[in-house]
């Protein structure tokens, strides 16, 4: 249990606040604080099993908690912060996990200035497990993400978590299987939830969006070339496009062969209302079914016509 607040200043990059050098250490910060140094990592674990890591604010870091090749991790109750640097040349991470498994983020608040590359949480080649986070301001709220020639990418669950002020995506999928969003609200996010192959067809499958709440963004789910992924019983309100099934790769022009493009993707159930576009798919964005949605207007040859919401006040 930390007896004190600790000051680690140390401009060594990656210099570490606190490293836990066994398996099985439940750290307890007391509700104290560790400050930090831009370059420097609050709390590290790795090559390890069975930690914990939990009670207090860890501010003003590089990365906040970093975990690395570590297998059962648990991270709750904390405060992870940095509203002092607002220069976008600098890299912020309120925790970065890296080729770990069984990792738990729970009850946390992590908040930065709303400038880019001040990412809230990356999981990189890692199995990880949001639950019951707030997120305010960031510029990613979950980079889920993993290397495409080394392994099968990241899994994660998301769910019962809160997303506000996100300035690129409030969750950002690249290269990852069989991933679960659900149960989450995002506010004023520019995209709620982005699934993106970037340049290869590797990239995101299995990505699962279900009975999340997306209000007042520019778009509410975002596929660039995602496949064989879901869209289920969402309520999207208030975007520029509220779903939107489009290109990744390289796409300077339409049908260019570096682009790839969303399909064998379900989109059915959802409630897309008062948006410009309430659905929406690129034109070469085929083979996906969409049914059962609730809107107001939509453009794309396979999107059939729109239920039409119920009037307020009605039955």
């Amino acid at each position: 249990v930390l007896a004190n607040d600790l000051t680690c200043d140390s401009g060594v990059l990656e210099s570490v606040g606190i490293e836990l050098g066994a398996s099985n250490i439940f750290l307890d910060l007391g509700g104290h604080t560790i400050s930090g140094h831009p370059s420097g990592i609050g709390v590290r674990a790795e090559n390890l099993s069975g930690v914990t890591i939990k009670n207090g604010t860890i501010k003003d870091h590089g990365v906040g908690v970093g975990i690395n090749f570590t297998s059962g991790a648990l991270v709750k109750d904390l405060y992870i912060n940095d509203l002092v640097e607002d220069d976008p040349g600098w890299f912020r991470m309120g925790t970065r996990i890296n080729q770990s498994q069984d990792v738990l983020i729970r009850d946390c608040f992590i908040e930065f200035l709303p400038v880019a590359h001040k990412e809230a949480n990356i999981a990189a080649d890692a199995e990880v497990t949001i639950d019951n986070v707030e997120f305010k301001n960031p510029s990613v709220g979950l980079n889920i993400s993993g290397n495409p020639h080394v392994s099968d990418g990241t899994v994660a669950t998301v769910i019962n978590s809160r997303f506000f002020g996100i300035t690129i995506a409030g969750i950002l999928a690249q290269w990852n299987d069989d991933s679960l969003v659900s149960d989450n609200e995002f506010f004023r996010c520019e995209t709620s939830v982005g699934g993106d192959d970037g340049a290869t067809d590797e990239g995101v499958t299995g990505l699962r969006i279900e009975d999340n709440l997306m209000n007042g963004g520019f778009i509410g789910v975002h596929f660039e070339g995602t496949r064989d992924s879901s869209v289920l019983n969402n309520v999207v309100r208030n975007h520029w496009r509220g779903i939107f099934l489009d290109a990744g790769g390289f796409c300077p022009v339409v049908g260019d062969p570096g682009c790839i493009y969303a399909t064998g993707n379900i989109v059915s159930g959802n409630t897309a209302t008062g948006s410009y576009q309430d659905l929406y798919h690129h034109e070469l964005a085929t083979g996906n079914t969409w049914t059962n949605n609730t809107c107001l207007t939509k453009v794309g040859s396979e999107i059939p016509p729109c239920i039409a919401p119920r009037p307020r006040g009605g039955p």
